[in-house]
């Protein structure tokens, strides 16, 4: 729908980016302006963008495959990998944004669906690059992010740090039934693409 990526662009750019690192202290009627502002100006630059499109199939498949695959690496890594930080994700989504732009290129002759496993490869390389060359997100913080969600993949530090505080936390046991899921998932969004 067009509210959920209208409603997004603002709490990215006004959180993530505004908040934290021009005006963290600004009275909340700032951010709310903020946020106002960056709206219009998605929705502006969306109608802009509108006029120029000549397919909106190819249009949905440059956003699909092109955008998604930094989208994806860096969301997923996220869940599964304790030390993925800010930065991996960072890089993964700016990695994944210039890969789509230059599906744009004129020399550039593929189609997005068979760029996306590249895509999505060199997104994952930046995610793993980026947090390893970083420092870590504090292991407070990552120890509530555990205690509260109980994550299954590469979590094994920080319930060793859980663990020799005292406070084990019971495993996740439905990893089978999520990885069902997500094959699933990955299924059916495969055949809404690629089915005529």
């Amino acid at each position: 729908s067009f509210a959920a990526p209208l409603n997004a662009a603002p709490a990215y750019i006004v959180n993530d980016i505004y908040k934290k690192y021009f005006r963290p202290n600004a009275p909340e009627k700032t951010y709310l302006r903020m946020s106002y502002i960056t709206s219009t100006i998605f929705v502006i630059l969306g109608t802009v963008f509108g006029f120029f499109l000549t397919s909106i199939d190819m249009s949905i498949k440059w956003i699909t495959a092109g955008l998604y695959g930094g989208y994806t690496a860096a969301n997923v890594v996220k869940w599964y990998w304790w030390r993925m930080n800010g930065y991996g994700y960072f890089w993964g989504m700016l990695t994944g944004i210039i890969a789509a732009l230059a599906l744009g290129l004129p020399q550039i002759d593929i189609n997005p669906l068979h760029a996306f496993p590249f895509f999505f490869a060199a997104c994952l390389v930046a995610v793993i690059v980026g947090s390893l060359m970083t420092p870590a997100t504090n292991m407070e913080t990552l120890e509530e992010f555990y205690r509260k969600t109980r994550p299954w993949g590469l979590w094994k530090p920080v319930s060793d740090s859980l663990a020799a505080k005292g406070q084990s936390v019971p495993e996740n046991s439905n990893m089978g039934r999520d990885l069902l899921n997500v094959a699933i998932g990955i299924i059916w969004q495969t055949a809404l693409i690629c089915t005529p």
